[in-house]
């Protein structure tokens, strides 16, 4: 759990939420259609794999196993549609999904933008932390 954050099992149910959105999305038989900008099917899984790691990386302990667990959670996902009658494997499709993960991992470490321990901060300042009284 990260010291920093106010609220690290909200942020993290959000990523393990994210997760399970991902493997739904894996394994269904019909899952919905991406917008047109993401048309390239290996863009749609180097971004979803991207904003995993760059989530993981800002919401839990910053450890080699993020990464790790991402891209083998890939590649389990991958050969689990091989044993589906609708999906089929993909190799390719792991290859992004790995890239993705280590694009997010490059961001979560240069980039400031947004980050989740800002919109936390705001959040425990304005809606928990109680006010100063003035004497």
């Amino acid at each position: 759990m990260r010291e920093n954050l106010y609220f690290p099992h909200f942020w993290q149910g959000i990523g393990w939420l994210m997760v399970v959105m991902v493997c739904w999305l894996s394994l269904t038989p019909n899952p919905p259609e991406p917008p047109d900008f993401l048309g390239w099917d290996k863009a749609q899984h180097s971004a979803a794999y991207a904003g995993l790691m760059f989530w993981f990386w800002q919401v839990f302990h910053r450890h080699w196993r993020w990464p790790v667990f991402l891209i083998g959670l890939g590649a389990i996902l991958e050969f689990l549609q091989g044993l589906t009658d609708h999906r089929t494997p993909d190799p390719f499709d792991m290859a992004a999904n790995s890239m993705g993960v280590l694009i997010g991992l490059l961001l979560a470490k240069t980039l400031v933008v947004f980050r989740v321990e800002l919109i936390d901060h705001l959040i425990w300042r304005f809606c928990w932390k109680k006010p100063r009284t003035s004497q």
